[in-house]
């Protein structure tokens, strides 16, 4: 018996890994303002953060698209 899932079952699901995302996006965050707060900030450490923060960003648009395409076929 094959089993697809439905629009709504989809959306739940990348509802969970936006929400995932955006621990993950926050916790970057901080990470980055505590960088920036210290003495004598790593500029790597800076850019590194900076850019997982703006990958995370990208993913972020990619599920939303999705979900936005399951809501509106």
């Amino acid at each position: 018996m094959t089993y697809s899932l439905t629009p709504d079952e989809k959306i739940t699901i990348l509802n969970q890994h936006l929400r995932s995302l955006a621990f993950s996006k926050y916790n970057y965050e901080v990470s980055l303002s505590e960088e920036m707060a210290a003495e004598s900030a790593d500029q790597a450490t800076v850019d590194s953060l900076t850019l997982e923060i703006a990958d995370i960003n990208r993913k972020i648009d990619s599920l939303v698209n999705q979900v936005n395409q399951l809501q509106n076929p």
